[in-house]
């Protein structure tokens, strides 16, 4: 009996909800399927849809099960049907049922709905329009959390924590989500994410961020878009080069407050300035005290917002956690990092034909206002228009002369355009220039 409980009360909600998307002031959401007709020889018959109806209006705005299971429960036995088993005599144990379900492109969705939730209408009405009622109203669900509320969503959910093709890990995201409002965590697992989960719990992130910048809470914002920037290059969709950049963006106004800001709350320990101390002196004793530990006078001043001048007893806070780099070829972005966190973030040009070798780095010489010598052609200054370097050079130890490069040509960021070097907008290889030390790791992904 509560096989057959449970598909007639998803059958009635599917409807009720369906039938009342027109209504809603965000979206309208796609029509429903009619519930389907009982199966011959069955004692009793099939509940129609206003009996349906008629049975959950005694629980209005009741969550589906208990009260609403009952409801269902007491209209069926009016209607002959206690004890049915489905497709088989009264009694029986439950057969299979005969579904044919299509779940749709699951990778689809979940890039839908952290790209473009605004489009994931349109997609149910278009690509989508096979997909069982439930997976339609999961997604209609997930879409109005994102760009709208939890109240405005929550109607829509009744049904689904019943509904057979709806996962665990579905279910539990959204109540969890229509309870505290929050995208919680993704719990630790060997298996692959669920694509669509992913995709709105980083658009639920990316909201909440924004929340964060807006109440200047920099530190809060400045982790989650750290997170996100990473999650979409490991996502299972292509990076998307309009978010990343919106990201990149937000992140560098979060870390001006955070990473960037004296007073932030990030690793450190403190230096007292002495008599006659410069910056190279400085570093020079912290390098030389602590063993391992890479570190730059650029990094320092742009730490403690300060320039060169120094004066007896200013404190310095020195950050602890090591700088590196990373650079995503897929995406054509390149991260500087301070341990996990991405500090900054910017889009690049890569080689051509995948001459830049994907691999684990350091960083080795660093020139400003570079020369380029090309091997077997002549000599060409810093400023010339067929020097390629634009305004710094970051040499890469261990690789066949790769490094980061600005460039004479703007218009190739983005794109496959070097000889296997990264380049970057001149602005932002000095920027990497002042931040990255020698030393450091650089990461090539493919």
């Amino acid at each position: 009996m509560r096989g057959l409980v449970i598909i007639l009360l998803g059958g009635a909600v599917l409807y009720l909800g369906w039938s009342s998307y027109g209504r809603g002031e965000e979206a309208t959401a796609p029509d429903g399927a009619e519930a389907a007709s009982a199966e011959e020889g069955t004692r009793g018959r099939m509940m129609s849809v206003a009996e349906m109806e008629a049975a959950l209006q005694e629980v209005a705005g009741e969550p589906v099960g208990g009260a609403a299971e009952r409801a269902i429960s007491r209209a069926n036995r009016a209607v002959g049907n206690e004890g049915q088993a489905v497709g088989g005599e009264p009694g029986a144990a439950p057969g299979p049922l005969a579904l044919n379900w299509d779940l749709g492109d699951p990778v689809l969705e979940g890039s839908l709905l952290l790209h473009a939730p605004e489009r994931v209408q349109a997609y149910l009405g278009g690509a989508g329009k096979k997909l069982s009622d439930s997976r339609k109203r999961l997604l209609f669900v997930l879409a109005t959390l994102i760009q709208s509320t939890r109240d405005k969503a929550a109607p829509y959910a009744r049904g689904l924590e019943e509904a057979a093709d709806v996962t665990d890990e579905e279910r539990d995201f959204v109540f969890g989500v229509l309870e505290s409002g929050r995208a919680r965590p993704r719990a630790a697992s060997s298996g692959a994410p669920n694509a669509v989960i992913l995709g709105a719990r980083m658009a639920l992130l990316a909201r909440e961020a924004d929340a964060h910048l807006r109440a200047r809470r920099y530190g809060d914002a400045a982790r989650i878009l750290s997170s996100l920037l990473l999650s979409e290059l490991d996502a299972p969709w292509a990076a998307d080069r309009e978010t990343l950049l919106r990201w990149s963006e937000s992140l560098g106004t979060a870390q001006a407050g955070h990473r960037w800001n004296k007073n932030g709350d990030w690793p450190s320990f403190e230096v007292t300035v002495e008599p006659g101390d410069s910056l190279v002196a400085i570093r020079k004793r912290i390098v030389a005290e602590r063993t391992g530990m890479i570190l730059c006078t650029g990094l320092i001043q742009r730490c403690n917002q300060r320039g060169k001048l120094l004066h007896p007893g200013d404190v310095l806070r020195i950050p602890t956690d090591p700088a590196h780099a990373l650079v995503d070829l897929s995406a054509r972005w390149a991260f500087f990092l301070m341990g996990g966190e991405v500090v900054a973030a910017w889009e690049v040009a890569i080689g051509l034909d995948g001459k830049t070798i994907p691999g684990t780095y350091t960083v080795g010489e660093k020139l400003e206002e570079p020369p380029w010598t090309p091997v077997g052609r002549p000599f060409v200054p810093y400023g010339h228009p067929d020097n390629p370097l634009g305004d710094r050079w970051i040499a890469w130890n261990g690789s066949d002369g790769l490094g980061f490069h600005g460039t004479s040509e703007p218009e190739t960021i983005g794109q496959e355009a070097s000889q296997g070097c990264i380049r970057l907008r001149n602005e932002e290889v000095i920027e990497l220039f002042e931040i990255l030390p020698r030393g450091a790791s650089v990461e090539v992904r493919p």
